[in-house]
């Protein structure tokens, strides 16, 4: 889903190769028992591509394609964060400016970096959808 939002935000097309119908249609065919062994999960895939694929591949857990908004706030985004955190502060019929002050001063710690990306993209959101009409490019 972040794929194909992400790619058709940008004009995009990208396609997940594991969504292909006739992937999926056999996929729907497979017993239960060869899907899941045990505590592995895709069983009959790994022993598919066992001959394709590196044992330390093969074996690891799944895991998810997550954005690197640590890394983001910490490099890139250290000034700019700071500086939209700040307009939402003023917003005080909205949100608390204690809070954002918190989050603000610890957002470069990973256990604050949810709450600060959800503030940032709500403050960079409220600009654009509610005090302009969502076409206009937003100045800092």
């Amino acid at each position: 889903m972040k794929v194909d939002k992400m790619t058709m935000a940008a004009s995009l097309e990208a396609r997940v190769p594991y969504l292909d119908y006739k992937i999926v249609e056999f996929a729907s065919r497979i017993p239960s028992d060869l899907k899941l062994k045990g505590n592995i999960e895709k069983f009959v895939l790994r022993l598919a591509v066992k001959d394709k694929l590196p044992p330390v591949i093969l074996k690891r857990k799944k895991s998810g394609f997550n954005t690197p908004v640590h890394y983001w706030l910490k490099t890139g985004l250290k000034s700019f964060s700071g500086e939209i955190l700040d307009k939402l502060k003023k917003r005080k019929n909205l949100i608390s400016p204690k809070y954002i002050n918190s989050i603000k001063r610890n957002r470069f710690f990973k256990i604050f970096e949810n709450r600060a990306w959800n503030s940032i993209m709500f403050e960079l959101w409220y600009e654009t959808f509610i005090e302009n009409d969502g076409f206009k490019p937003i100045i800092l």
